[in-house]
């Protein structure tokens, strides 16, 4: 039987409901009120003549039927969004929205006056910044453009390789004039910042200063830079990110090239988009003219 119009706009609200387990989180998760979401899927199970969701004290769950219009739906779900991307390539306009994702550390201490610079030359674009340190699935339509350090991009998407990612030991320079000549020959009396992994103990023994004390553990790369500029003690840092610190000093011989590059992600369908390929462009050249050498 061929869906009708009402199937239709069922189904973003089933689909949501499956997928949050609840009718309130499914509602939320759209935008809706859960009065209505519950409408539309008794709706939508009356219209098919089969149960699609089993009700409980503790949420929802899917029956068969429900089952196989989620899988369904979520291939139809796919195709739309292809689709859309497709239509959306059309543009050839320098105005409009574009979806940048970017990780922490990148977005607050290197992506600010690129983006600034950017929005200024091109008035009628506008940028949806999305910052967090997950993958967002570019093809998916998640983001038109992401930003990320890593080893290699993930498969299936257009990437392109920019700076490499070079790391070294900074600290403030009050922190090593007061503290740098006085320390022992394997960084005795000094202090250390590090991510809470459990690889730190091993990084820190590996390095020039492995007699140095572990202060702090975080895993936010903010805080690392706010501690080492209030002279809490050293830290390792990307050359590209420190750079931005002028009052962070680099410890001579800690320079290590790693494996992993900055990546800029594009969204293959919308790489001729005037808007996305400005900014690709626009960014590429700024990170690329900031990337730091040894010192």
């Amino acid at each position: 039987m061929e869906a009708t119009l009402h199937a239709w706009s069922a189904l973003p609200h089933f689909i949501a409901v499956a997928r949050a387990g609840s009718f309130r989180a499914g509602a939320e998760a759209i935008g809706a009120t859960h009065a209505t979401t519950r409408r539309q899927i008794d709706a939508l199970e009356a219209e098919l003549g089969a149960q699609l969701l089993v009700r409980g004290q503790r949420g929802v769950r899917l029956t068969e039927a429900g089952q196989r219009l989620l899988a369904e739906a979520s291939e139809a779900e796919r195709h739309v969004a292809a689709g859309t991307a497709r239509v959306r390539g059309l543009d050839r306009e320098a105005s409009g929205r574009v979806l940048l994702s970017c990780e922490p550390m990148l977005a607050h201490s290197l992506l600010a006056p690129i983006l600034a610079e950017f929005t200024q030359r091109y008035t009628e674009i506008d940028i949806h910044l999305d910052v967090g340190d997950a993958f967002a699935d570019v093809a998916g339509q998640e983001a038109d453009l992401a930003l990320r350090i890593a080893q290699t991009p993930p498969e299936g998407v257009r990437a392109e390789r920019l700076c490499p990612l070079s790391v070294a030991t900074f600290a403030s320079e009050r922190y090593l004039t007061e503290r740098l000549a006085d320390a022992g020959p394997r960084g005795e009396g000094l202090a250390w910042i590090v991510h809470s992994d459990g690889e730190a103990a091993q990084r820190v023994a590996a390095s020039p200063y492995p007699a140095a004390a572990i202060r702090f553990r975080t895993d936010d790369p903010d805080s690392h830079i706010a501690l080492a500029r209030a002279g809490a003690g050293m830290t390792v840092l990307p050359l590209l990110v420190a750079a931005r610190h002028p009052d962070l000093r680099q410890l001579r011989g800690t320079w290590v090239e790693t494996d992993r590059a900055v990546w800029l992600i594009i969204n293959a369908d919308l790489a001729r988009v005037t808007r996305v390929r400005r900014l690709a462009r626009h960014i590429a050249r700024a990170i690329n003219a900031a990337c730091p050498t040894a010192s």
